[in-house]
């Protein structure tokens, strides 16, 4: 039996006031889904099942939502009318928060080590890393786990602003400014609207960063 309430109760640290969290190792849960929904998944591996049908589960208990939750062109959960919320899948557990509202929200959970050097100038423009670097040697901290929150904050906002505009957005095309005296983060961007109306929370678990963007 997995146990996720230290995680859970870290997330709501970090959500909008009145959003539902909920993690659960990832599990079979397909017996459970409406049958529009396993149509979806019908031809997907056992894991992306497993994935699909844990998120399902988890929404409808935190929304006490029977209907079915589909899955729009793009890939996105279409949540049921003044229902929002957002998912993320890491290392066999998935996290879902949710809210009753029309406001987007966007959630990332990562593990600092996946964010290797490797990926960083693909992560970044050469100035926002040059920025980081500068940061972390401030702080006296490895520029590691600034990038772990680097990649997942990107990774919640544009989850965010996709619910907010429908637009595909790159690495680059956003430049992030981390906060640590209060554990947040902006975003400034010539290529969207979006960084106007953002705010990022973050905070630790483990060997982990929680990100969440949502609405200021």
């Amino acid at each position: 039996m997995h146990n996720y309430q230290e995680l859970d109760n870290l997330w709501k640290s970090i959500l909008p006031e009145g959003c539902f969290v909920e993690t659960r190792f990832i599990s079979d849960y397909t017996d459970e889904i409406h049958h529009e929904e396993r149509l979806y998944i019908a031809e997907r591996s056992s894991l992306k099942q497993h994935e699909y049908s844990t998120s399902r589960s988890i929404i409808r208990q935190l929304l006490s939502y029977s209907g079915p939750v589909l899955t729009g062109s793009d890939g996105q959960p279409l949540w049921p009318e003044g229902m929002n919320g957002s998912i993320t899948h890491c290392r066999g557990i998935c996290t879902v928060a949710a809210h009753k509202s029309s406001n987007a929200i966007g959630v990332d959970l990562e593990q600092f080590e996946r964010v290797k050097p490797s990926l960083w100038n693909k992560l970044t423009s050469k100035e926002e890393l040059k920025n980081i670097i500068e940061l972390a040697k401030s702080l006296k901290i490895s520029p590691t786990q600034l990038m772990a929150i680097t990649f997942s904050a990107k990774e919640a906002f544009f989850k965010f602003q996709f619910g907010e505009t429908r637009d595909w957005l790159g690495f680059q095309d956003v430049e992030i400014s981390i906060n640590p005296e209060n554990s947040s983060y902006t975003f400034s961007s010539d290529k969207t609207d979006a960084v106007d109306n953002h705010i990022g929370r973050y905070t630790f678990w483990q060997d982990h960063v929680l990100t969440c963007s949502q609405v200021c």
